[in-house]
């Protein structure tokens, strides 16, 4: 037993030293020694261009997040916690007062959550990235490091934290569930419950979806209207398929397609999560080289436009060859004086519209509409 435990203090030891690939040490292995040693610091973990960071305090979790994946504020928007609009005045609030202040304490202390719901986000959020990671375990090109934190070292200050193995079994049987079969994000389907007689016993959350399967919105639509996992919907969607519930549409609609350019991670979430509830298809950029080269592989309906200055990047998408018609609608703090639609005979740029900071699920949908023409 003795010799056990100076393995393991040597295993620790040895981690904290190195960079690897996960394909050598597997994810749990890593979890289980940061957890067993009790360490604090931040576990990075890459694949490609896209990195996860788990945080630890005396081996156990206080924070994790994919960089590119959901953030706490998505979190209390789909569980009907807060709403955009609220997120939007709590980031300005965080950065004109303390940037360094954590979303959810100041949502705590803003009396919009309490710490429950601040603790059902956090899980949450933790969950979905040690499932990303889990299932980045197997490809040869995913790497890792752990930096250890020293005891004077600032630190994420809450007071929820979670057990990192229970995280990964968790993670664990998610996988294996989702493994069993899944729908795509943009399959469309009819409900086909005439197949059925007598009536079909289902779950609550089994009529929940049925509910909101109209033959026109896609798996992703319909996802990100629920506060379960997106691939758990996909799974679901794929049982009840599986058990002639439902029947793949004989024709899927062309849902318009809106390009988001943003260098707000939070912006650029909680934006895609409204227009894809709505029948929309989306694209990303968070910057103007990536927004041309997406503009010049595929015409959008519209270009959500989050920039510093809204007028001069408008000028520069414009620049693409063959997409100067393209409606471009700027998020901007307050409208510039020349109004809300540009014309180029006085030099500036047409077709350009403005949403004003804050603003509501509403106001944003209400906008796009305005310059795709499609009904919501």
């Amino acid at each position: 037993m003795e010799r056990n435990a100076r393995s393991s203090v040597w295993l620790v030891s040895w981690l904290l030293m190195i960079q690897g690939r996960l394909k050598d040490y597997p994810i749990a292995d890593l979890l289980g020694l940061i957890s067993n040693g009790q360490k604090s610091g931040v576990l990075t973990v890459k694949l490609d261009e896209r990195e996860a960071r788990i945080h630890f305090e005396m081996g156990k979790v206080l924070y994790a997040r994919v960089e590119d994946g959901a953030n706490l504020g998505e979190y209390l928007v789909r569980f009907e916690l807060m709403n955009p609009e609220e997120i939007q005045n709590l980031i300005a609030r965080q950065h004109k007062e303390n940037p360094h202040t954590p979303l959810g304490m100041m949502a705590v202390r803003s009396g919009n959550i309490n710490e429950e719901d601040l603790k059902r986000a956090l899980e949450a959020q933790c969950l979905d990235a040690t499932t990303e990671v889990l299932i980045w375990n197997d490809n040869q090109r995913s790497r890792f490091d752990f930096k250890e934190r020293g005891p004077d070292a600032s630190q994420v200050p809450t007071q929820h934290i979670f057990d990192p193995m229970a995280l990964l079994l968790e993670a664990t049987r998610r996988l294996d569930e989702w493994r069993r079969g899944q729908v795509k994000p943009y399959d469309v389907f009819e409900v086909a419950l005439e197949a059925s007689n007598p009536p079909p016993t289902l779950s609550v959350g089994e009529w929940e979806l049925l509910h909101l399967v109209d033959g026109q919105r896609s798996a992703a639509s319909i996802a990100a209207e629920l506060d379960i996992p997106e691939g758990e919907t996909y799974r679901r969607l794929f049982l009840l398929l599986e058990r002639n519930l439902l029947r793949r549409a004989d024709v899927r609609p062309e849902d318009p397609w809106v390009l988001i350019v943003t260098e707000s991670h939070t912006t650029r979430r909680l934006n895609t999560m409204t227009l894809t509830r709505e029948r929309y298809r989306v694209m990303h950029a968070d910057s103007l080289e990536k927004a041309k080269e997406l503009l010049e592989e595929r015409r959008p309906n519209t270009i959500l436009l989050d920039w510093a200055n809204a007028v001069e990047a408008a000028k520069q998408l414009r620049g693409v060859k063959g997409k100067n018609l393209t409606p471009i609608i700027a998020i901007v703090k307050e409208e510039p004086r020349q109004g809300g639609f540009f014309n180029r005979n006085n030099n500036t740029v047409s077709n350009l519209r403005f949403l004003l900071k804050p603003y509501s699920e509403m106001q944003l949908l209400a906008s796009v509409l305005a310059v795709t023409g499609r009904s919501v």
